[in-house]
């Protein structure tokens, strides 16, 4: 017997819904958060990136990106959709943060 998943469920409904509705950029990014709460973050930045596609100026599916770019050790790609954060919301405190948080990651990996 298999044992389903809430987030299996979770995805099932959006893919779903996009099925329905492939151009709204909320399902692909609503999609986004379960596959990366499931651990899969290739799926989760395919979605993310659809997301932007859709809607290209989507702050979170961006900073969302970037900490699945981070996980998955593609360091250049989160930094650049960190700045794009910040250059859409230069407010957005918590991806100045996170910013810092991933710079200080990379410079740890290089040295």
């Amino acid at each position: 017997m298999r044992i389903i998943n809430t987030l299996d469920i979770v995805i099932l409904d959006f893919t779903e819904a996009i099925g329905l509705n492939p151009n709204d950029a909320e399902n692909y990014y609503k999609r986004g958060l379960a596959y990366n709460n499931r651990g899969k973050q290739n799926e989760a930045i395919e979605d993310f990136s659809a997301t932007i596609k859709l809607k290209p100026d989507y702050t979170d599916a961006y900073l969302m990106r970037s900490l699945c770019y981070k996980k998955t050790g593609l360091y250049n790609e989160a930094i650049s959709d960190f700045n794009e954060v910040i250059r859409l919301n230069p407010e957005y405190t918590s991806s100045a943060i996170l910013y810092g948080f991933i710079t200080k990651a990379i410079v740890v990996v290089i040295l």
